[in-house]
């Protein structure tokens, strides 16, 4: 089987949807959903994502923003701090200043 996006993995440039258009897009709207439950401060909704999805560690947005800079980005500190004690990475950044 030939994996089009991995759970982790950036969305490519480009994302063509015709072929097994139903998992790309279900995968696409919980990415989506997570990074709008980080930005509303809902822990709950986050912390149910985590538990959905225990190997997600990036989880980028459509932008290619991984989880922990949506959260830094809403200044959504309990929410960053959850997110990295659950083994997030933030990979696009060596140092986060406020």
């Amino acid at each position: 089987m030939r994996v089009l996006l991995g759970a982790d993995a950036p969305f490519p440039d480009e994302l063509d949807l015709s072929k097994r258009t139903a998992v790309l897009l279900r995968q696409v709207k919980n990415r989506k959903s997570f990074h709008q439950a980080i930005k509303d401060g809902s822990q709950t909704d986050v912390k149910e994502f985590i538990k959905s999805h225990p190997r997600l560690k990036l989880a980028y947005d459509p932008r290619n923003q991984p989880a922990l800079m949506t959260a830094l980005k809403a200044r959504q500190c309990e929410i960053y701090a959850l997110l990295q004690s659950e083994g997030f990475l933030l990979t696009k950044m060596k140092s986060c200043q406020w």
